[in-house]
């Protein structure tokens, strides 16, 4: 009897102790580079992707073996409801969720600027307008929806949230990028009281699998079309882990006192 209550009591602490990190599109590009930020500080992950299986298969196999955390990968497209909670049905009762990051995206190409009537002539164009204001406004919001709610539960206040974007501008791509903005700024207020900040992080030309699709797309050479973007760039080029540096800041207890603001991670592009 001893022995069981013992051994249920250091389960219970375990739970306690163990950190746990959502990355909603966390095994490529910069989300799997956040992910691995974060299991390099031990925490156990639930990662998001939409499609590729063998992927998803080998970025968990990989973490798990070279940092001993645990590793889940749900699969599901981030714009629908459901896909979002299920990540969170991955919780543990007694386990501390410690962030929650939402880097899924995709690249389309709508060139189209409000009021240019390109809307009232092309369906097509507005069916990925709605598309892109479902994976990045309405998914942020959700996910800002059940972080915060699920954080209350946590044993040691505190967490955070955390959201890339684009920079705001008029065409239509960016109508979702503007929710994630706007909304950041709301939850920040919200989970100030509960120790868990809300920030959105926008990237700079970053080397990652999107340029090979933006290349084939445009029928392109991948070099060509990186050369060009980073040509916006005074730095050129980043990283996805220098993304992700800033990411895991903002998740640590020594970024907590960011709140609510929009930070660009992009060697100056912002200034161009």
């Amino acid at each position: 009897m001893v022995k069981s209550q013992i051994f249920s009591f250091i389960l219970i602490l375990k739970c306690m102790l163990q950190r746990l990190a959502i990355v909603a599109g966390g095994t490529r590009g910069i989300g799997l580079s956040v992910a691995e930020t974060f299991a390099t500080r031990g925490h156990d992950l639930i990662l998001g992707y939409i499609t590729d299986d063998v992927q998803a298969s080998y970025v968990c196999q990989t973490l798990t073996s070279r940092y001993d955390v645990s590793v889940t990968c749900v699969k599901g497209d981030i714009a629908l409801c459901e896909t979002r909670r299920r990540f969170f049905d991955h919780v543990p009762d007694e386990a501390k969720l410690n962030a929650v990051v939402h880097c899924a995206g995709r690249h389309d190409p709508i060139d189209v600027v409000f009021g240019d009537t390109a809307l009232a002539k092309d369906k097509q164009a507005f069916q990925l307008m709605r598309y892109q204001q479902r994976v990045y406004g309405e998914a942020f919001v959700d996910l800002c929806e059940l972080a915060l709610h699920r954080m209350q539960k946590n044993r040691v206040p505190g967490g955070s949230i955390v959201g890339l974007s684009s920079p705001e501008r008029l065409d239509v791509a960016c109508v979702g990028h503007s929710v994630m903005q706007c909304a950041a700024r709301r939850y920040a207020l919200q989970g100030a009281s509960r120790r868990v900040n809300c920030n959105v992080i926008v990237p700079g030309v970053t080397r990652t699998d999107t340029w090979k699709r933006v290349a084939k797309r445009r029928d392109q050479p991948v070099k060509d079309i990186l050369e060009l973007a980073a040509s916006t760039s005074p730095m050129g080029p980043m990283h996805p882990r220098h993304v992700a540096e800033v990411v895991d800041f903002l998740c640590s207890t020594r970024g907590r006192w960011i709140n609510g603001v929009t930070i660009p991670v992009d060697g100056g592009h912002f200034l161009v």
